[in-house]
């Protein structure tokens, strides 16, 4: 009976660790990088999310705001590389002034936001 008892509670603590561990196995985006172009009014966008395998692991969703609008939302089922996301946009309509508001998301754990204002 003893080694039942300590049986099942080897198996709960083992379970509850790996609980614990999972998000340190995943992690959010370390970094969004945006530049925008007053010119040409493209938004270029750089997520860092470094992982080791980029079809598993991977930025899930980007979103991009000019103020409460919703001007984008892409959903990804990899990641382009295993250091980064990128993409390029070009839009015509945001005006001097605008909050652009980044959300990227990672599949596994956590999202990262980034907010800028147009000059």
């Amino acid at each position: 009976m003893k080694n039942v008892k300590n049986r099942r509670l080897l198996i709960l603590v083992t379970a509850f660790c790996l609980f614990l561990a999972s998000p340190a196995l995943a992690h959010p985006p370390s970094d969004i990088q945006m530049k925008y172009d007053n010119l040409t009014q493209v938004l270029s966008i750089t997520i860092l999310h470094n992982v080791k395998d980029s079809a598993d692991h991977y930025i899930k969703s980007l979103s991009i705001k000019a103020n409460e609008d919703v001007l984008v939302t892409l959903d990804y089922t990899k990641q382009q590389d295993k250091e980064k996301q990128e993409e390029t946009f070009t839009f015509s309509k945001i005006c001097k002034g605008s909050k652009i508001t980044v959300t990227a998301v990672c599949n596994k754990f956590g999202k990262m936001e980034r907010s800028f204002e147009i000059n």
